[in-house]
């Protein structure tokens, strides 16, 4: 019986020879090319979906497993061949960004106070300014380090933007975390909340409507919070909602095992600025349980949000979900928040 293969450049690591992988869940080697190329061989018939009868879809990502039994990191760079083993030579990596990037990007005002303010900071013989240095320089390490690994590894620069805006505005828990990122631009809180409420009017609602019983918690037990939340007009009180949201998602969702929802890293209407780049227009999300050449049938897929209490099932899946911001909506305030903590720095 005639073997179809496929090939793929992997990243590159210090391979001593090749390793035989026994066609374990459809991978055969990893070797080198005499050109060099570091290549992961598999079947290309392994796993392929039945198209007369249904079929069980499985979770099973044998590039992690193998990762982590040779304790290296694996990712696919290009496919190489296909089947019949004729080059087929196409990127699995997407750029970082597909924005252009030109002279006109390039703020020497920007540039200079940023490098300025670090550079005297560590230099002023002042300790809590010398620490200061190295947390501001390490916070832009962490967002350079966000935006190379998106849109890859999305989930990781998404934990990351937000690890960064926790550590400026120095939160602890979800409303504080919220209410530090409500407060950081009224400027960008108009923004998109004008561009939300033109295509999003009953997310609006379930915002406010969520923000309200944060508020009349935040009241009732008396948290710190509760001043800056009070004094947010309807669109701090929206962005507060999606923050909120992240927060949740966060704290009782990816820190059990699983990422963001995809839909944050698919953001739609970059171009024109609207409303679908900071909110996804999805209506829920699934996981394929059964795969069907007729179609899909009731009970074929697996909500996401089952992963979470049944108590809580519904305020992710019906709210949570609907305000989740995306990478786009995430970045733009963690760039945003470093950019006025280094304004507040240089005044002191």
């Amino acid at each position: 019986m005639d073997t179809k293969f496929e090939s793929w450049k992997i990243t590159d690591f210090n391979l001593n020879g090749q390793i035989n992988l026994g066609n374990k869940f459809g991978l055969i080697k990893i070797m080198r090319s005499d050109d060099g190329t570091l290549i992961l061989v598999g079947d290309a018939e392994y796993g392929v979906i039945d198209q007369e009868k249904p079929s069980t879809a499985s979770f099973l990502r044998p590039d992690s497993i193998l990762a982590f039994v040779l304790d290296i990191g694996i990712q696919r760079e290009k496919m190489l061949s296909r089947e019949s083993g004729f080059y087929f030579g196409i990127r699995l990596i997407r750029e970082q960004s597909l924005r252009v990037v030109s002279q006109k990007d390039f703020d020497e005002n920007i540039f200079e106070k940023i490098g300025f303010l670090i550079d005297s900071y560590s230099r002023s013989g002042d300790k809590p300014k010398e620490t200061e240095a190295i947390r501001l320089q390490l916070l832009f390490d962490a967002y350079n380090d966000a935006r190379l690994l998106f849109p890859n590894f999305y989930a990781e620069s998404y934990l990351t933007l937000m690890r960064i805006i926790e550590a400026i505005g120095i939160t602890r828990g979800g409303y504080d975390f919220a209410s530090f990122a409500a407060t950081i631009s009224s400027r960008l809180n108009q923004d998109i909340y004008q561009k939300l409420n033109a295509i999003y009017k009953d997310r609006i609602e379930k915002a406010t409507e969520l923000f309200n019983i944060c508020l009349l918690e935040a009241n009732q037990k008396g948290w710190k919070c509760y001043d800056k939340m009070v004094k947010l007009d309807i669109a701090g009180k929206v962005i507060f909602a999606c923050f909120y949201s992240a927060y949740q998602y966060r704290n009782k969702f990816v820190h059990l095992g699983f990422p963001f929802p995809d839909t944050v890293k698919d953001s739609i209407g970059l171009g024109d600025d609207s409303g679908t780049a900071y909110l996804n227009p999805a209506l829920g999300i699934s996981w394929t349980k059964i795969h069907r050449p007729d179609g899909l049938q009731e009970g074929d897929l697996i909500d996401i949000h089952q992963v979470v209490s049944e108590e809580e099932f519904k305020k992710f899946k019906d709210i949570y979900f609907q305000l989740l911001p995306t990478w786009y909506f995430m970045k733009r305030f963690t760039r945003e928040a470093l950019l006025n903590h280094v304004e507040e720095l240089g005044k002191q």
